[in-house]
């Protein structure tokens, strides 16, 4: 097994890619390094796929020291440029993990009034599963779609070196991202999802082979 081996098998379980969508009261993106999630979410407004958008991030793993603005301040200027009236977004831009992003957008979403039982989620592919275990445990009673990002890992890896993130960061983040799939159903965060000795193997690969910047001691 080669490192690129290990980590595609890793990116294809992580990745919820084939959902099909349906339309849903709100759209919402959440944060992290990757201005595709802006774009993606404003692609499916003009679709009409929702009436409005909810961008959830402050600065936390992957941008604190980094971006110069909060995840979901940058994500709403990206979304607006791209044709989405800036009175249809919502921008909830404390949160520093995926908990707090939902928790901040619960909020946000009382405060405003805003009638929502059904969402779009959209975040980082290799954050899909995670995001779906994440809300089905902490949100159970929102109606929820993940969209898909239909991007290969070399593809996606393309796309994050034009902004400036290393393959090598790709895959320390994959590697994380997986070890979180279990350690958090552990701590309460998420609903458990199915693993295979096949991907602890790959896993267990990556690390040995020193993409561990990512994983949690």
């Amino acid at each position: 097994m080669d490192y690129f081996t290990a980590a595609s098998k890793l990116w294809e379980f992580l990745c919820l890619s084939d959902t099909v969508l349906q339309k849903a009261d709100a759209i919402i993106g959440f944060g992290g390094p990757d201005p595709l999630v802006a774009s993606r979410a404003a692609e499916l407004y003009r679709q009409g796929y929702a009436p409005l958008i909810i961008f959830s991030g402050g600065q936390g793993r992957g941008t604190e020291g980094v971006w110069q603005k909060p995840e979901a301040v940058l994500y709403k200027e990206i979304a607006v440029k791209e044709g989405v009236p800036a009175d249809r977004i919502y921008a909830e831009d404390a949160s520093t993990n995926t908990g707090e992003n939902i928790i901040f957008t619960r909020k946000l979403i009382a405060a405003n009034n805003l009638d929502i039982k059904s969402i779009i989620a959209i975040h980082l592919p290799n954050m899909e599963r995670r995001l779906y275990a994440a809300i089905r445990k902490q949100w159970p009673e929102i109606g929820v779609q993940i969209a898909p990002s239909q991007l290969t890992l070399k593809d996606y890896i393309h796309k994050m070196t034009e902004t400036g993130l290393a393959e090598e960061d790709v895959i320390c983040r994959i590697a994380g991202d997986f070890q979180r799939i279990d350690l958090y159903v552990a701590k309460g965060f998420q609903i458990e999802q199915p693993i295979s000795d096949e991907l602890r193997a790959a896993y267990d690969f990556l690390v040995a082979s020193g993409y561990d910047k990512q994983i949690v001691r």
